[in-house]
């Protein structure tokens, strides 16, 4: 690509067509083409980038869990049993409610219009205009998925978008990894952090100092 630059100069028409195919944006798009190193090379083909960033983003837990030091034995299951013994939590089993079409109504009506849509390409702006009519069907699968202890499939499929940070764009480790999933899932998935959330602080389970992912606490 050096010498292909190098013999464009002065031909502003063929310089820019390498300067594209490097992955430079234009007016029309939205952003450059990713390029990564693939051993000694640089890939330009999305499908290989694709695949780069999915053998480097699968590994990340592994290994972070591979350099963390041994965990001491404080917290084995014997220590969490006597821990929560005087919180007489077998006197007060927690269990799944289902919803009504009522419930998911509000709920949609909090999504913010500004999250991405996942793999489906259902945007919150549909679920939103449509949220009168499918406020119920949408109430039936969840109690579906909540009477068979499952959740569906499709909605366990997330379109990752990997974000640069800082450093060369050439490298995988520069980016970091976003996952979008599907408005329906994160529907789900609010309703099913409610009830828990409700059951844990009405019984005082969490840790006091405990402030990640838990409203009010930051």
């Amino acid at each position: 690509f050096e010498n292909k630059l190098t013999e464009n100069i002065g031909k502003p028409k063929e310089l820019w067509k390498t300067l594209k195919s490097l992955g430079l944006p234009n007016k029309s798009s939205s952003g450059a083409n990713i390029c990564l190193k693939n051993g000694d090379k640089i890939s330009f083909d999305s499908k290989e980038n694709a695949n780069l960033f999915m053998r480097f983003f699968s590994s990340l837990a592994k290994d972070l869990f591979l350099k963390q030091p041994e965990a001491p034995m404080r917290f084995g299951k014997e220590y969490l049993y006597s821990y929560y013994e005087n919180f007489n939590l077998n006197t007060k089993n927690f269990s799944f409610s289902e919803v009504s079409s009522e419930n998911v109504l509000d709920i949609i009506k909090d999504l913010d219009l500004s999250k991405a849509s996942g793999i489906d390409d259902i945007s919150v702006k549909f679920i939103k205009d449509g949220a009168p009519i499918l406020a119920l069907p949408i109430s039936q699968i969840f109690n579906l998925s909540i009477k068979l202890s499952s959740f569906p499939d499709d909605c366990k499929i997330s379109k990752l978008k990997p974000l640069f940070k800082k450093g060369s764009k050439t490298d995988p480790k520069n980016y970091r990894p976003i996952s979008l999933l599907s408005i329906v899932s994160k529907l789900i998935e609010k309703i099913i952090h409610d009830q828990t959330e409700n059951y844990l602080s009405e019984n005082r389970v969490l840790f006091n100092f405990q402030s990640g992912f838990r409203k009010n606490y930051s």
